[in-house]
């Protein structure tokens, strides 16, 4: 019975790394992605004692003190954050990142309320109204992209077709024909991203409520070694298609040889029983 159970836990295992692997592939396009794989462990282990009737019966192979494992159990999902290639869109409201563990910091809004703050690779940017219809700059999803000061970032008067983006994230554009400053867009860098953020989806990442205390810094900028941004382009999708497509055929074999395994205990057990009952 307990190896019935230890091909199941395989084959569940199994299954919810293939749904990992085919969320990858099928977000080699989205803009700033980061490619997922699944952590497993091991379950607890069951150390068998023998009696000393049992233990001394002929030809018994199995001796006491032997560990035999219940199987693998997926225990979670962790992401990888190199950075992805950089793409030219010549779109002036296109910004990527240059550099690792950086992120723009946007507004999180649910029916008008300002809810928290989120992170993202994403640099697709586009233009928003308030209730004023006062044009603002927002992330893809339509939430507020924030300067340094945490602020929306307004665009009311500003000519956009003269936008200008420089690398420590200064925007510039004409209003009235003369060049003026915009603001400048926040860029904050998160050690170790793969343990300290968790995915919300839309491109977007938040702090994990167990993060270290000091994951998240400001003026990414000014850091030694910092990140930079690059107007009219794009951060493309980190995914390895090659290794994606070899990890799901080993995937699915392991899959496979679980449920060949998980057959085969069936049909012993059903041999079993017939004996008894011959």
């Amino acid at each position: 019975m307990r190896a019935l159970w230890t091909s199941a836990h395989g084959m569940a295992g199994q299954q919810t790394r293939l749904d990992m692997i085919s969320n990858n592939i099928a977000n080699v396009n989205t803009t700033g992605y980061k490619q997922q794989d699944v952590n497993f462990k091991d379950m607890l282990y069951a150390e068998i004692v023998q009696t000393e009737r049992t233990g001394t019966l002929a030809g018994r192979q199995t001796t006491s003190g032997i560990r035999i494992g219940h199987g693998v159990l997926a225990v979670g999902i962790s992401q990888l954050f190199t950075q992805g290639p950089l793409q030219s869109t010549e779109n002036l409201l296109d910004v990527a990142i240059d550099g690792e563990n950086a992120f723009f910091e946007v507004g999180v809004y649910n029916n008008g309320v300002l809810t928290g703050n989120a992170y993202t690779r994403d640099g697709s940017f586009a233009v928003g109204y308030d209730a004023n219809n006062t044009p603002y700059l927002t992330d893809s999803a339509g939430n507020p992209v924030l300067d340094t000061a945490r602020q929306p970032i307004s665009l009311a008067g500003f000519d956009l077709a003269t936008l200008k983006i420089e690398k420590n994230g200064v925007m510039t554009a004409e209003a009235a024909g003369v060049r003026a400053a915009i603001g400048q867009l926040e860029l904050v860098n998160i050690d170790n991203p793969d343990s300290n953020l968790e995915a919300m989806g839309n491109n977007m990442f938040a702090l994990k409520q167990n993060a270290a205390p000091n994951a998240l810094t400001r003026g990414a900028y000014n850091q030694p070694n910092g990140a930079t941004l690059k107007q009219g382009f794009l951060e493309q999708s980190n995914v390895d298609m090659i290794q994606q497509m070899t990890d799901m055929i080993a995937t699915q074999r392991a899959y496979s040889m679980n449920a060949r395994a998980l057959q085969t205990i069936d049909q012993m057990m059903g041999m079993a029983n017939n004996l008894r009952n011959g």
